[in-house]
């Protein structure tokens, strides 16, 4: 595939990495429902959530603007150390009703990435409009979710790929222009609908002037891509105290590979491999341990003897769907304190269709 300027520059920022500093670290917590009646794997309950806000308040995070994280990633800036945003993806009410006075109670900025359609057909289950104004009101951040909150890779019959581009294109501006037309200051972020993204549907995202990010799992360092940052979902059986202060101790491994930080298999993929290049770092190379979504422990080895040079492969076949290779060592010398990185693959269905969700 033919690199593009953006691309170009997007590649260019992975292997500045090289240079990047270790201690740098940022974190994007990701909420959906804060309602434990919702469905499980994308639902915490009310209190689980307070206790997540005071879990951040005692440890001493510093929680910022969403855009004041990305816009320092792009920009090349140093992150400061236990910087932290609070995210919501799909305008669930329960944000509104259950999150905000945990919020409020902190004073702290938190974003919103909503989904024009629902909110223009007052879709029940969704905010209002005057509800969003509201959260808005409370230093919230309403920002783009798409218009119709589809699989942007998914192409339509006999579409071609530039057809694609300008409805694509069209969908995203779209919501930005009722966001615009609705409310205060709506950012010009971008949450990829089901966390699907690849090397140009981050081009199209980019050149259209948003910072974006992902649901890929792990923590913001200076190499991240600020058109694909990576957060930390909250929901289900990963979003005890336990599990998020393991989150909150981790680093990014500093990613020298010009590889695309998301890859769209063939149908018969089975078991694609991850080539990764690392920069050496003050990590246990020896107990680097990488698992595959819903399959367990992938098959892993250093090509060689600075290990920089990684190979991860599933020892299973591939469903269809989303699936995530996170790899993981601890530090050196700092107990609990884990180097992290997660690549996502999208496997279609075995007609080469789009999986449902």
């Amino acid at each position: 595939m033919k690199l593009t300027p953006t691309l170009l520059l997007f590649v260019t920022g992975l292997l500045a990495s090289a240079g990047a500093r270790a201690n740098d670290a940022g974190y994007i917590l990701l909420y959906h429902h804060i309602d434990a009646a919702m469905p499980a794997s994308t639902s915490i309950s009310r209190e689980l959530f307070a206790e997540h806000m005071e879990y951040v308040a005692k440890n001493g995070y510093k929680v910022v603007p969403l855009a004041k994280l990305l816009s320092a990633v792009r920009k090349g800036r140093k992150i400061r150390p236990r910087t932290l945003a609070i995210t919501f993806d799909d305008a669930y009410p329960s944000i509104l009703h259950n999150a905000l006075p945990v919020l409020q109670h902190h004073k702290w900025p938190f974003t919103v990435f909503a989904s024009t359609e629902d909110i223009d057909r007052d879709t029940e289950g969704y905010l209002s409009w005057d509800e969003l104004r509201e959260l808005e009101s409370h230093r919230g951040t309403i920002a783009n979710h798409g218009h119709k909150h589809q699989h942007m890779l998914a192409r339509q019959t006999d579409e071609s790929n530039e057809e694609w581009r300008s409805r694509i294109t069209g969908d995203i501006q779209f919501a930005q222009n009722r966001l615009e037309a609705e409310l205060k200051r709506p950012a010009k972020l971008f949450s990829y609908p089901y966390g699907e993204f690849d090397a140009e549907l981050i081009e199209v995202v980019s050149e259209l002037g948003y910072l974006a990010v992902g649901q890929q799992s792990g923590p913001v360092g200076p190499h991240s891509s600020p058109y694909a940052a990576p957060r930390f979902p909250q929901g289900g059986d990963y979003a005890d105290l336990a599990r998020l202060s393991e989150k909150l101790n981790t680093r990014p491994f500093q990613v020298l590979s010009p590889k695309l930080p998301a890859t769209v298999l063939s149908p018969d993929e089975d078991k694609p491999t991850l080539d990764l290049q690392v920069a050496a770092g003050p990590f246990r190379a020896s107990r680097l341990s990488c698992f595959v979504s819903r399959l367990g422990t992938a098959r892993t080895r250093w090509q060689d003897q600075n290990s920089t040079q990684l190979k991860v492969t599933a020892r299973e076949a591939l469903p269809p769907g989303r699936t995530n290779y996170t790899c993981t060592a601890p530090h050196q010398s700092i107990p609990d304190l884990y180097y992290w990185h997660t690549h996502l693959f999208m496997k279609p269905m075995p007609d080469g269709s789009w999986y449902d969700n």
